[in-house]
Parts: C-alpha cells; structure tokens; sequence
C-alpha cells in the first residue's frame, strides 16, 4: 500500500518502487498486490514517467476519483470530474468503467476490561 505516492516519489528517478516493477507483469502468479494513491494534480504527468506509468502501461484496475478535467485523459477517454465525496469512477479491462461509492469505516477504539 503506497499512500500519497506523488510525496513518496517527487520527482522522475527518485521513485523508491522502481526495484518493483520488474514484477509487475507477474504480480498475479508470485501474489504481489499493489495499492498506490496519489493526488489529482500533476497527474497528468505522473502517467509518463515511474511507477504510475508502468501500471498504466499494464492496464490495472483505476479509480479515478474527483479531480480537475484540466488534467486531460486519465484512463482511455475518461477525464477527473468534481464528484461528491468518495464517489469515484472504476475502471478495469474485466467490468468496464463504473461509477462507485467507497466508504471510511472508522477504527474500532478497543476499551481495557473492567474488573470483576
């Protein structure tokens, strides 16, 4: 899981996944999964260099989230649009694109138990 990938890897060369994406083309037989986030802007670019352009460039699953449609095409002819809240829009070789509704499920607070 790669949080906020644009601070983790700000500029072209100084992306720390790249030892990585030799197995990207077989994550699914050696069980490597990949969760990248990053912010709508500069997006754009980010699709041409690194990490976000070798997932591009193998056609992962992407969920394009609300975003500026100043950014141009993200995923085939699909631009960011201002969405509500956690709405976003799926796209995958297998489904197509659909639009989807995520959810923050807040953490569970565990209490100590009371003595008895």
């Amino acid at each position: 899981m790669v949080d906020d990938h644009d601070l983790v890897a700000p500029t072209t060369g100084s992306d720390p996944l790249s030892d990585l994406h030799q197995f990207f083309p077989q994550a699914r037989d050696v069980g490597l999964h990949v969760v990248l986030t990053r912010r709508m802007g500069g997006v754009s670019r980010a699709l041409y260099s690194g990490t976000v352009a070798k997932l591009k460039e193998l056609s992962v699953d992407t969920l394009v989230m609300s975003g500026s449609s100043d950014e141009g095409n993200i995923v085939g002819k699909l631009k960011p649009s201002p969405l509500p809240p956690g709405r976003g829009t799926l796209v995958s070789r297998a489904a197509g694109s659909q639009m989807i509704q995520v959810c923050a499920v807040p953490p569970v607070v565990s209490t100590p138990l009371a003595d008895e």
